[in-house]
């Protein structure tokens, strides 16, 4: 169902999920985001043996990156926005990285003692796929050969994503794309922000009246604003 800007909405009884009473309402507005975010970095099968490096913080990327943490992985943020890294940072990850003024293949090697197993693309921005994958490193062609990397597209992309072969080639990651959530993934994304591992508010949030719907919408499109919540 969709229609998340809806003051009302009608829902089956079995796709209702109740929020308990120590999760405030602006968190659990977050629900569905983190399971997406939940879903893909299930479906990377992400542990605490894992490094990874997620490009986009946005409000998914912010979640992948809290999730992978929970799941106790070594996480490095990467944007080009500051003020996404900040809150990033503060959520608790690993390592930011502002990918307009340093370079993120070399930090990434640095950080992770080039041993990078999973990179998250959630950019939504096709021409930055094929540098994420590069941030995976080459696979030896002696043993011993280290865990398999992982690429994960996990965002929405208008254009047409072009990926170079030879690169690919030498890195021989498995290509994992996640596509929203499903009803487990809100449960359990719902229990992550209940109990305080996922902390959703880090994200700077705007609140305002409907009313001020039009002006939202433009600091949106313009990149003013990272997330607006509206009060009915």
């Amino acid at each position: 169902m969709w229609g998340g800007q809806v003051e009302y909405a009608i829902s089956d009884a079995g796709r209702l999920i109740s929020i308990p009473e120590n999760t405030d309402i602006v968190s659990a507005l977050y629900i569905k985001t983190c399971a997406i975010a939940l879903h893909g970095i299930k479906r990377a099968k992400v542990t605490s043996d894992d490094k990874v490096a997620i490009v986009g913080q946005g409000i998914i990327g912010h979640l992948a990156a809290q999730v992978a943490k929970a799941r106790g992985a070594l996480v490095i943020a990467i944007d080009t926005i500051d003020e996404r890294l900040e809150a990033s940072k503060q959520a608790g990850v690993d390592h930011v990285i502002n990918a307009s003024r340093e370079n993120a293949k070399d930090m990434v090697k640095r950080y992770s003692n080039n041993e990078l197993t999973v990179a998250v693309d959630v950019t939504g921005v096709a021409s930055t796929v094929d540098s994420t994958i590069q941030l995976l490193p080459a696979k030896p062609w002696q043993p011993p050969f280290p865990r398999t990397g992982r690429f994960l597209l996990l965002g929405s992309y208008a254009d047409p994503i072009v990926i170079t072969y030879r690169p690919m080639y030498v890195i021989e990651p498995d290509l994992i794309v996640s596509r929203d959530c499903d009803h487990p993934d809100l449960v359990e994304a719902l229990a992550l922000i209940s109990s305080g591992q996922v902390k959703p508010k880090g994200i700077p949030t705007t609140i305002v009246p409907f009313t001020d719907a039009p002006k939202a919408y433009d600091d949106l499109i313009n990149r003013r604003a990272i997330r607006v919540v509206y009060k009915w």
